[in-house]
C-alpha cells in the first residue's frame, strides 16, 4: 500500500502541474473583456501593420461540467497578405492561448505605397480562446 499511496501523490503532483500550466496560457476572465481584448488587438494592430475595423464578441459558452467557458471574436480589419501574417503570427505565438478558428481574404483593393502599389486585401478573421472557471 506505501506504493500505491506513493504512487498516488506523484499522479496528483503531476495533475497540479498541469492545471498550473494551464492557467498560466489561458486567459483571466478580465482579459477576455472587449476593452481589454482590444488593447491586446492594438498592440498586435501596430507591430503587425494591419488596421483592425472592428471587433465583435460572440456569446461565451461553457464547457459543460469542464469548468471551461469558450470565448469566441470576430475581428475585421484590412492589411496586405504580409501584415495579415504578421497579425496571425503575434496572435498564434502569444502567452496566452488563442485559436484561429478561420479566416476569409477578399478581393484587394489598391493601395499606393510610394511608387509600389501592394492590394490591401479585406480580412475576417474567427478565433477563440478559453477561460478556466
Amino acid at each position: 500500500q506505501a506504493e500505491e499511496k506513493k504512487e498516488l501523490e506523484r499522479r496528483i503532483e503531476e495533475a497540479m502541474r498541469a492545471v498550473d500550466v494551464l492557467t498560466q496560457i489561458l486567459p483571466n476572465k478580465e482579459e477576455v473583456q472587449e476593452a481589454e481584448f482590444m488593447k491586446l488587438l492594438k498592440s498586435f494592430e501596430q507591430e503587425s501593420g494591419v488596421k483592425v475595423n472592428d471587433l465583435t464578441p460572440q456569446t461565451a459558452t461553457e464547457e459543460t461540467g469542464s469548468g471551461y467557458s469558450q470565448h469566441k471574436y470576430e475581428i475585421k480589419m484590412e492589411g496586405t497578405f504580409t501584415q495579415f501574417v504578421k497579425f496571425l503570427h503575434k496572435l498564434e505565438t502569444h502567452r496566452r492561448f488563442f485559436k484561429v478558428d478561420s479566416f476569409d481574404l477578399s478581393s484587394p483593393a489598391e493601395a499606393e505605397i510610394g511608387t509600389m502599389k501592394s492590394p490591401l486585401l479585406s480580412i475576417r478573421v474567427s478565433i477563440s480562446t478559453y477561460t478556466y472557471e
